[in-house]
């Protein structure tokens, strides 16, 4: 939001200034280093700490490089530029920033993933305003109101091998031509922007999903290795059969076996439909389904669902112990329907949606 806002909106400490609180429809919404009550941590662990992590790699894992095709801040990027999420790496460290073509409000959302501890701080954002950002486990999620200024966070990951962005602009989802990459501000092929650190490119959505079937033996050995501590857990507002609850998908993790149901809001019926397509072989095993109204598939690496979900809580379990990575895509009523995730029921802003162990 840095730039733009008239002096009457402005914090008193002026831009940058993060963690002070004020009433009304613009109150705070940025507080740094407090520990929520669902278990997740918001993302800034203080200046000094973050800094540090910005400024050299926490072990030796950055050492092997390996992010050059999207390394360097886009030249395009300034006060007023084309709107958009500009992704980039620079000397190991990941900059996301969101910035558009004029002085009125716009709201950015998204997520950024990685398969390693991250480190995350804002970055010219003010605190005055409803700008988040928040870390849970290996995924930082922001959301910031513009102005045409250039707001963004920094995240180090010095371990990781695989980066997920995904967003929505004005609560639409982002369209690749508004995802610039790199020095040159290239476009990813697909949203969500899957980028490995093998190749640095964009992969499509397919790209994260071929893997060959697993044994019975290399299955078993994975079962051992659960979803992340956030995932896990039914979320609290599924008592009482889901009455109350926001319509929608729940997903969660029991351990290495990762459970969606559907919500209709007041047990009105609703048609759902989707996918869940993982990087391993899958199994699912149905949850309260009926069979006449309820269809459920797993084919090699992917699980469709049909439901006409409700009055019940329809759902199955995807089995895969061996997946590390599982992208989410369904529509209720053929139109956008939200997912929640974990026992926090922690709404995401888009789908499809990466999932990553």
């Amino acid at each position: 939001m840095s730039g733009f806002l008239p002096k009457s909106q402005r914090s008193p400490g002026g831009a940058g200034r993060v963690g002070s609180t004020r009433g009304g429809g613009g109150g705070v919404r940025v507080r740094v280093a407090a520990v929520l009550a669902v278990g997740m941590f918001l993302s800034v662990a203080g200046p000094s700490e973050a800094a540090r992590a910005a400024k050299k790699p926490v072990s030796k894992c950055e050492a092997a490089g390996g992010w050059s095709a999207v390394a360097g801040r886009p030249v395009g990027l300034t006060r007023l530029s084309v709107g958009g999420l500009y992704l980039w790496n620079e000397k190991g460290v990941w900059r996301i920033s969101v910035t558009h073509g004029d002085r009125k409000l716009q709201k950015f959302q998204g997520t950024i993933s990685f398969d390693a501890p991250i480190t995350t701080r804002p970055v010219g954002v003010e605190g005055t305003f409803a700008d988040v950002v928040q870390t849970n486990g290996s995924t930082a999620t922001f959301a910031f109101a513009n102005y045409g200024g250039v707001d963004g966070i920094a995240v180090a990951s010095p371990c990781a091998t695989a980066v997920t962005l995904n967003g929505t602009i004005d609560g639409q989802p982002v369209a690749a031509s508004q995802v610039f990459l790199g020095s040159n501000g290239s476009n990813p092929p697909v949203v969500p922007v899957v980028l490995t650190k093998s190749t640095a490119a964009p992969q499509p959505l397919s790209g994260t999903t071929s893997a060959a079937p697993t044994s019975a033996a290399v299955a078993k050995e994975c079962a051992n290795v659960v979803w992340s501590t956030w995932l896990q857990g039914r979320p609290a507002v599924l008592k009482n059969n889901g009455r109350g609850a926001t319509q929608g998908m729940y997903l969660w993790a029991e351990k290495s076996v990762l459970r969606a149901v559907l919500v209709g809001e007041g047990g009105k019926l609703v048609q759902v439909d989707g996918t869940l397509t993982a990087n391993a072989e899958v199994r699912v095993s149905p949850v309260g389904l009926e069979g006449k109204r309820d269809a459920l598939r797993a084919e090699g690496t992917v699980a469709s669902f049909s439901f006409r979900a409700g009055g019940n809580l329809d759902g199955f379990d995807l089995i895969s112990p061996c997946a590390t990575q599982v992208v989410i895509e369904a529509t209720m009523n053929d139109g956008p329907i939200t997912l929640f995730l974990g026992s926090s029921a922690t709404a995401v802003p888009a789908l499809p949606y990466l999932l990553t162990r």
